[in-house]
């Protein structure tokens, strides 16, 4: 088991900062391994004196920012390609604990703590759930390689290319939020598996006419969470998608709309 807590340079190396350019992901991955027990717990109780060789104190300037000396130190915990093995999903809230050891008052309005690059997932082997929100382009070409991926939800906080998820066969629950960001679902097709699919947002384009060529799927949300002015809370409801609402209906997938 690794230990974070002693001052000065840690022995051994970390894996994820060759494998994983983007910091909040490593730092996702390293919660899961203090979750699962390989590292000990990082607090900021030892992170602070361990660094500054001062006491922490909750209600200085440093509870109000993200502080980038101890987000270094937390990133330099040695973790080595064995640990990898132990993570099994990774979590909508990025850093969990951790976030709050690098900004004790973070208040979740900031983008330091946002997922820009998901390069290197596909170096955790036995990863089955995957939840990110996503605020940039990135290619969803890793996440296809993550063979062992079962349940996603991608936060599409900006327009996607979805397209490359249909290599992951073995995909049995996907929710996309911000599904307004949602181009197509013609790539569905693909994944004979699926058996829950639910779109959260203001998708006023889609096309639902895939969902006909998906024999597994079971249950279907359609939940609008977002209201864009000017727009028709009902459109998807409406023509060749009420057609398929209706079939989907009458094969017996639960469908929910609001």
């Amino acid at each position: 088991m690794t230990t974070p807590s002693e001052s000065g340079p840690r022995a051994g190396t970390n894996v994820l900062r060759e494998w994983m350019p983007d910091r909040i992901v490593r730092l996702m991955v390293l919660q899961q391994l203090i979750d699962a027990g390989e590292v000990e717990p990082i607090t900021a109780e030892a992170a602070y004196p361990a660094v500054r060789g001062e006491p922490y104190d909750a209600w200085s300037a440093d509870g109000q920012r993200f502080n980038e000396d101890i987000a270094a130190y937390i990133d330099d915990t040695p973790v080595d390609a064995a640990m990898l093995a132990k993570v099994t999903r990774l979590p909508t809230d990025p850093t969990a604990d951790l976030v709050f050891v690098i900004w004790p008052h973070f208040d979740g309005e900031s983008d330091e703590f946002d997922v820009t690059d998901l390069s290197g997932l596909d170096r955790l082997p036995a990863l089955a759930e995957l939840f990110v929100a996503v605020h940039r382009q990135v290619d969803l070409a890793v996440v296809a390689r993550c063979a062992r991926l079962t349940a996603a939800s991608l936060d599409c906080r900006v327009p996607l290319d979805l397209s490359p998820l249909a290599a992951v066969r073995g995909l049995r629950t996907l929710e996309l939020v911000h599904a307004e960001n949602v181009a197509d679902l013609a790539w569905l097709r693909a994944l004979p598996e699926l058996a829950t699919l639910r779109l959260l947002g203001d998708p006023q384009t889609l096309d639902l006419r895939p969902l006909l060529d998906m024999p597994a799927l079971g249950s279907f949300a359609l939940l609008r969470t977002a209201f864009a002015e000017g727009t028709n809370p009902a459109v998807l409801t409406f023509g060749d998608n009420a057609a398929v609402l209706a079939a989907l209906f009458v094969r017996g997938v639960a469908v929910e709309m609001r």
